[in-house]
């Protein structure tokens, strides 16, 4: 049980953030996410240059259009929160496992609290998803590496 006790500082501040965010009610975006959005609501299926952004790739967008529904910045907020609580959970992971449970527990909190880190996990916007998913590419391929493990590295290297 020791073992994983750096997982409790991270599921209490993910739980933090969102309630902060659910029952104020006050949701920041950066101007990103309004070019996005403007995106997302301009895919058409039968349009196939809708599909394509020379300089955004399609994934946020397509997120916001599936799911964001009536209220696409709390989704998006939600969505921060819920990447910035897995970019936590893997780094507390990787820490634990390389440097003990006290150490990751440390990292975990360490990382929550810097100011950008924090920034971004309240704010709605493309940057904490894309965090978390860089994050799960280079463990991963940390892991191929010390697996030799070629279709490992092939699937981080897409993540990545």
């Amino acid at each position: 049980m020791i073992r994983a006790l750096w997982v409790v500082p991270t599921l209490l501040v993910t739980a933090l953030w969102a309630w902060w965010g659910v029952t104020t009610d006050y949701y920041v975006t950066l101007n990103d996410f309004w070019g996005l959005l403007i995106m997302a609501e301009l895919l058409n299926p039968a349009d196939p240059r809708s599909l394509h952004n020379g300089f955004f790739p399609i994934g946020y967008p397509l997120l916001l259009r599936l799911f964001g529904g009536s209220s696409v910045v709390a989704f998006a907020f939600m969505l921060s929160v819920a990447a910035a609580g897995l970019t936590l959970l893997q780094v507390g992971a990787f820490l634990a496992q390389r440097a003990g449970a006290t150490l990751a527990a440390a990292g975990v909190v360490l990382a929550a609290g810097h100011p950008l880190f924090f920034q971004h996990a309240v704010t709605s916007s493309p940057d904490m998803p894309m965090t978390a998913t860089l994050v799960s590419g280079v463990l991963l391929f940390i892991g191929a590496l010390e697996r030799d493990a070629p279709r490992q590295a092939m699937a981080a290297g897409a993540l990545i």
